[in-house]
């Protein structure tokens, strides 16, 4: 079963959530930033997977848990690979969103680029 092999965030039983994003991709800085952040979000449930597992485990949980919000936390690989493309082609209701530290440039698909220069600009492409 997956929940062993995922880390959920936990919401409070007082807290309604509204809308679901999965954050797949390296452990570090930014996606635990991230993951913190969009937790506190009163309205957003967080799942985070490892990118220590692979893509048919992300692939999995998009079909189980119909997100909202899919964002693919990378490094020097970013945009040099196709999962968003597959994402976008087998769920073409959400939005997908890659964003990595060397350049703070987040790629929302479809094609869609934005200059990333505080955390609200991150959540306002989130939001939207």
């Amino acid at each position: 079963m997956l929940s062993g092999m995922l880390e959920i965030s936990k919401m409070s039983s007082n807290m309604v959530k509204s809308r679901t994003v999965i954050l797949f991709g390296r452990e570090d800085l930014l996606a635990r930033a991230i993951e913190i952040f969009l937790s506190n979000k009163k309205e957003w449930e967080v799942i985070r997977i490892s990118d220590k597992h692979s893509e048919k485990v992300l692939i999995r949980e998009v079909d189980k848990a119909n997100p909202d919000v899919v964002i693919l936390c990378q490094g020097d690989s970013i945009g040099q690979n196709d999962l968003p493309w597959r994402l976008m082609q087998s769920h073409p209701e959400i939005k997908v969103i890659t964003i990595g530290l060397e350049n703070n440039v987040m790629g929302i698909y479809n094609k869609k680029m934005v200059l990333v220069r505080e955390v609200p600009d991150l959540l306002t492409v989130i939001d939207s």
